[in-house]
């Protein structure tokens, strides 16, 4: 691509030597000259503008395609997986265990980004689940904590018991 002939850097305007030469190239026109080349210079940049916008356009439809296609294989699979948490059994102790796991790792600096941002989406899950779990189950009493859903600010202070140490 062509190098742009008028430059705008931290408010300031300045012009491609290519200007100056085609000013010169026009001294037939005396003063005019400058006007001329900078004019065509505003109309060869204002033209890319629009080749810009038209492109930029292009791209966006082509990336909400992508973002669309890809959101409706996370909703399939999610759905799917859905299907197959109804038919799946667990004990009430593996699932608080799964749960205090997932608040670790959410705040453990040894795993991954990745691993502490699924944590922490697994947490608010599980304890969900086991509040509705208790109360299946006939418990009429349950944690408030549980029912407030805590999760996030008990992330939250073990992340910052963490760094304290």
């Amino acid at each position: 691509m062509a190098a742009e002939l008028i430059r705008y850097n931290q408010g300031r305007v300045s012009m491609h030597p290519a200007v100056g030469h085609i000013a010169a190239a026009l001294s037939p026109l005396s003063a005019a000259a400058t006007i001329v080349s900078q004019i065509g210079a505003c109309v060869v940049e204002i033209s890319r503008f629009r080749l810009d916008a038209q492109y930029i356009a292009g791209q966006r439809a082509v990336s909400l395609e992508i973002v669309k296609a890809r959101q409706n294989a996370i909703v399939l699979l999610f759905e799917a997986e859905k299907r197959a948490s109804a038919q799946t059994n667990v004990d009430r102790r593996g699932l608080m265990a799964g749960y205090h796991q997932m608040i670790a790792n959410s705040c453990n600096m040894r795993v991954s980004q990745e691993e502490r941002m699924l944590a922490l989406g697994i947490v608010p899950v599980l304890s969900e689940h086991i509040v509705q779990d208790r109360a299946k189950s006939g418990d009429d009493l349950v944690r408030l904590s549980d029912s407030l859903r805590l999760g996030q600010t008990e992330i939250a202070v073990a992340a910052w018991r963490a760094l304290e140490r």
